[in-house]
């Protein structure tokens, strides 16, 4: 990216990057150090037009989320978001490739 002038990077991590779950600890360990660096190569990068973003998404329909789960399970959890479902992988792509776009440029 610094070769050829810049570019966008959109990291992964997960609204447990932002707060903690019981027995989780390992997860969310790793989603708070996604956020962490995100922040840290913005400040370092942000001079070489290098945009460094991070997405924090509640639940989402994967099969790392829902294996361990039964129906009633996926309910439950479910109804913990404002919206009342779990996320799909593909409302996620979308905004990273909003984020991504240069017409959002100004969301660092």
């Amino acid at each position: 990216m610094l070769k050829q002038g810049g570019g966008v990077i959109v990291n992964n991590a997960s609204i447990l990057g932002l707060v903690g779950l019981p027995n989780a600890s390992v997860y969310v360990a790793s989603k708070h150090g996604v956020i962490g660096l995100t922040k840290s190569l913005t400040l370092e990068h942000a001079k070489d037009n290098i945009r460094v973003n991070c997405v924090c998404p509640g639940g989402i329909e994967t099969d790392m989320l829902t294996r361990g789960l039964d129906e009633e399970g996926k309910i439950q959890f479910a109804s913990l978001h404002p919206i009342g479902r779990l996320g799909k992988p593909e409302e996620i792509a979308g905004l990273k490739q909003k984020i991504g776009s240069k017409m959002s440029i100004m969301l660092d």
